[in-house]
């Protein structure tokens, strides 16, 4: 049972992630034996504000944990051109509106990454956008073209609006070029999978490999395709995941 694989919902972000009742029981110090009952009574865990789940937990089941959350002095307002029909509030929850009712609908991520997404109808179209662009524009300000919205805390899923911040894209470039620098790197056998060697950064990847710093960077961030008997360059701690999994 202890390496059992189950998932841990997050009702703030509709996020689940594989884990296991081992990891569990180190993350929250619970006793292994008491976490299966938390599972069948669809008790959250406190200290981390989870469910534990299986894998297939309906959307149904996840909406009404998402709406229990409560959040303090959250403010709503209509998104703009949405002709009325959607709601948005400080903490980046969406409310669809229908004649009698609210409802709220549940956020997500494309590949299970990145920003949370929600499809809502803004400035008359009706389309998926980034929840915390969503949360700026309406309690910060409108974008200007060439901005962006950062994290202070670095938690690309916490888009309250205290949160947030909205900077020039040069800027957000400069932010994540040092992240990236300071991100350690390794290099893989395409075969094999094994670690042929590793580096403190992609720069210094870059000047022991001969590569440039952004092919690097573009392939640690999978953008750009291998080809076949290529050596793999990859974060640090995405291989650790990745061998851990």
């Amino acid at each position: 049972m202890a390496n059992k694989i189950v998932y841990l919902y997050d009702p703030r972000t509709n996020i689940s992630t594989p884990t296991t009742y081992k990891e569990i029981e180190a993350i929250t110090g619970m006793s292994l034996s008491s976490l299966p009952s938390y599972k069948s009574k669809g008790i959250k865990l406190k200290g981390i504000d989870c469910y534990i789940t299986d894998e297939n937990v309906t959307a149904q089941k996840r909406k009404v944990w998402y709406e229990k959350e409560t959040y303090p002095d959250e403010a709503w307002k209509t998104i703009k051109g949405s002709d009325g029909q959607f709601l948005i509030s400080s903490y980046g929850r969406v409310k669809r509106v229908y004649k009698t009712t609210k409802k709220f609908l549940l956020p997500f991520r494309k590949k299970g990454q990145g920003n949370l997404l929600i499809k809502v109808r803004f400035n008359n179209r009706y389309g998926t956008y980034k929840v915390g662009h969503l949360v700026a524009t309406h309690f910060i300000r409108g974008l200007k073209p060439g901005e962006a919205v950062v994290r202070k805390n670095g938690i690309i899923t916490d888009d309250y609006v205290a949160n947030l911040r909205i900077c020039s894209k040069q800027e957000l470039g400069r932010m994540t070029a040092y992240k990236a620098k300071s991100k350690e790197v390794v290099l893989l056998d395409p075969e094999t999978n094994e670690v042929i060697n590793e580096f403190r950064s992609a720069r210094e990847a870059g000047r022991k490999t001969n590569f440039s710093y952004q092919a690097i960077t573009d392939r640690c961030n999978k953008v750009y395709p291998y080809k076949n008997n290529e050596f793999v360059f990859m974060w640090s701690e995405d291989y650790e995941r990745l061998m851990s999994g």
